[in-house]
């Protein structure tokens, strides 16, 4: 187990930013109500405007760091991890909003000795296709979940051991999924992912159900050239996986039931289920297209 030397003295937060000044109030408002404050926050923001600049303007505890160039999320948050002096990093998104308790969970299950940890999804407004759309993403870190270990630490909850880093690297900046890339490496090096259920964050998804495709279908796409390259595919390869990208649809949407069913969203995954299908589907075709289009 760790000890922290000072409370709250280890702890760093990093956030991405790319025009996100309407929702970056509300998720720093949350940090600063936290009940164990981190030693620093990074904002690294890569729009080029002022709008940022001005809303940290009304958070002294956080830190602007501004790219000159456009970074992908991931890209962003290795900038913020350069900058911080903490020995936990954690992470969110700026359209998330934080319960009170949230970095207070998650870094005792860090003092407890777990290295790579990621906390429970929920949804701010739980309507149908807020609720839809928040199952396509976060199915498997659900809040009320009982499971122990994720499958995946999503950064839009999720805190590393600074080690961790050391050992495998930087997230991958060029990948929107890059955290998915990360947590497959950490579970290679024969970590597991420690789901903390206490360790609480609430989405905002201004996705329509047309959005919402778009980035799955370009996720899906992402997905499977990273594969291809990082396995070295053939074409034969390539044409086997694009051919069970449809299959996996159908195992992804029986897994999210599941998920849904142990966390007690089983009325909510019945209720959106066209949205999640329509999802699903979107990531298929990308899949599809991604190992053959080259």
């Amino acid at each position: 187990p760790r000890v922290a030397s000072l409370y709250g003295s280890m702890i760093s937060v990093v956030v991405p930013s790319y025009h996100s000044w309407a929702t970056l109030p509300a998720c720093l408002r949350a940090l600063e109500r936290q009940s164990r404050r981190p030693h620093e926050v990074f904002v690294v923001n890569s729009s080029d405007e002022t709008q940022t600049a001005e809303v940290l303007g009304q958070f002294s505890f956080a830190t602007l760091v501004q790219s000159p160039t456009r970074l992908l999320p991931h890209a962003a948050r290795n900038v913020g991890i350069g900058r911080a002096t903490g020995e936990l990093l954690v992470m969110t998104d700026p359209d998330c909003e934080a319960d009170p308790d949230w970095i207070q969970n998650l870094a005792r299950a860090w003092e407890a000795g777990a290295s790579v940890l990621g906390g429970a999804m929920d949804v701010l407004r739980p309507g149908w296709l807020e609720s839809g759309i928040h199952l396509v993403k976060f199915a498997h870190a659900l809040r009320g979940s009982p499971q122990t270990n994720l499958p995946l630490a999503s950064t839009a909850n999720a805190a590393f051991d600074r080690a961790v880093f050391d050992r495998i690297g930087s997230f991958r900046g060029d990948l929107l999924s890059g955290d998915a890339w990360f947590s497959r490496a950490a579970v290679s090096a024969g970590l597991d992912i420690h789901f903390v259920p206490k360790a609480i964050v609430r989405h905002v998804h201004g996705h329509s159900v047309r959005t919402l495709c778009r980035e799955r279908f370009r996720r899906g796409i992402e997905f499977a050239r990273a594969r291809d390259d990082l396995d070295g595919a053939r074409l034969g390869a390539r044409r086997v996986r694009a051919t069970m990208a449809f299959p996996g649809v159908l195992r992804a949407l029986v897994r999210n039931a599941e998920f849904a069913r142990r966390a007690g969203w089983t009325a909510r995954f019945v209720a959106t289920a066209p949205i999640q299908l329509a999802g699903l589907l979107a990531w298929g075709l990308g899949e599809a297209k991604g190992h053959l289009s080259r």
